[in-house]
């Protein structure tokens, strides 16, 4: 029975979303526009001949968001796909190249989160944010202000001087923990 496949219930949708004024969803859709291809409306056949068997773990995705629902525009996408297909992604574009936050971050290698914050929170460039390695910020009185950054300001030289005095008396602690086990 075809009311029972994967295939029946995205075209139910699709025209539920799209033509019923009640729906939750209509507003993001019939609302806004996007239509359906006069041929599907009315027969499921027609759909399914166009769009073909649903494979497991995707569903109906419209490739440009601002086109309706026509054999051209759509496709079976996976989730991934489908996230990588909002409306609300923010596109951006490095060397020429369009992509997405996290298709940008999945091309480079780096968590999405990192090219967020490297991007937004830090300020940095297009081209400093799409470095690969740390880009972390650093302060005054840090070791990576003194070791990474080469700064010598008093903060950072006294920073640096502490951490040699703990280094210093935890190995004159094991040092001793050390002889006195040996006794």
């Amino acid at each position: 029975m075809k009311s029972k496949t994967p295939e029946y219930n995205s075209w139910k949708s699709m025209k539920a979303r799209c033509l019923n004024k009640n729906h939750d969803a209509y507003s993001k859709y019939g609302g806004r526009g996007i239509t359906i291809c006069h041929n599907w409306i009315d027969s499921f056949d027609r759909f399914l001949s166009d769009m073909g068997p649903r494979p497991i773990g995707t569903s109906l995705d419209r490739i440009d968001n601002e086109k309706g629902y026509y054999p051209e525009n759509c496709r079976w996408a996976d989730s991934k796909q489908q996230n990588n297909n909002q409306r609300t992604n923010h596109i951006i574009e490095y060397n020429g190249c369009r992509k997405t936050l996290t298709q940008w971050a999945e091309y480079l290698g780096i968590k999405t989160s990192t090219l967020h914050k490297r991007l937004n929170l830090y300020g940095k460039t297009k081209k400093e944010a799409f470095t690969r390695g740390t880009l972390r910020p650093w302060r005054h009185g840090t070791r990576a202000g003194y070791e990474n950054h080469n700064c010598r300001c008093d903060e950072c030289r006294e920073s640096n001087n502490r951490r040699h005095v703990i280094q210093s008396a935890r190995r004159r602690q094991r040092q001793m923990l050390k002889r006195g086990l040996e006794e």
